[in-house]
């Protein structure tokens, strides 16, 4: 079945769309779990302070700038470096305010799981951001 010309950008345009929704499909379990810390009584109850309050808002925050970034294909050169970088550096503040979590009195062993899922989850979104994709149709059979 071949399609005509002026139909392509209209595929072209449907593959820029699922990616964009993948994307922010993505992004919706770190925005919960963060969301879930900040602001309800889980995060009172694990004992999360203002210092990994600040460091999930600015993970979640890290967010809307590389998916606009890999929003039409995935990043190559100097943004994928600026991607790269971004996550990799969440990462680490994220696991450093989990570590100044365990060192105050009033905070729970369950917690670290929870920062652990924060941290599995951004990085499910980075693998999608940096993953090229195949075109509609155009996917090897039983690969």
């Amino acid at each position: 079945m071949s399609m005509s010309p002026d139909r392509v950008p209209d595929v072209a345009r449907w593959e820029q769309r699922v990616r964009l929704f993948g994307l922010a499909v993505l992004a919706v379990p770190p925005t919960l779990i963060g969301c879930g810390l900040m602001f309800t009584f889980v995060g009172e109850w694990a004992g999360v302070g203002p210092v990994q309050r600040v460091v999930i808002g600015c993970a979640l925050l890290m967010q809307a700038p590389v998916i606009w970034v890999s929003r039409r294909v995935p990043p190559t050169g100097r943004r994928l470096i600026a991607v790269r970088s971004a996550f990799f550096a969440t990462y680490a503040a994220v696991a450093t305010a989990a570590a100044l979590l365990a060192r105050e009195e009033d905070w729970e062993i369950l917690s670290i799981p929870v920062f652990l899922m924060l941290i599995f989850s951004l990085h499910a979104l980075y693998e999608r951001c940096v993953h090229r994709f195949e075109k509609f149709g155009r996917a090897k059979a039983g690969v």
